[in-house]
């Protein structure tokens, strides 16, 4: 007697081809995940991490008024 499969398509969705390509993309974004993270404790406090361009401008344009940052930012 042949055996049912519950779900028909399970054996079809784990291909060594498939397989092949998750452990790839997934591999990648392993490797770019480190290389993203790597140093982060070496940021000195004072440096602007962000990745926001205006943000970067808001700050400068504090700093060309005021010479200094605010200690607070109200904003």
């Amino acid at each position: 007697m042949k055996k049912k499969i519950f779900v028909s398509h399970l054996p079809n969705l784990f291909t060594p081809y498939r397989c092949l390509v998750l452990l790839l993309c997934s591999s990648i974004l392993i490797l770019a995940l480190l290389l993203r993270i790597q140093g982060n404790d070496q940021f000195p406090a004072e440096q602007f991490v962000e990745i926001d361009g205006y943000f970067y401008y808001k700050q400068a344009q504090l700093i060309s008024e005021h010479g200094v940052l605010p200690d607070r930012d109200m904003s």
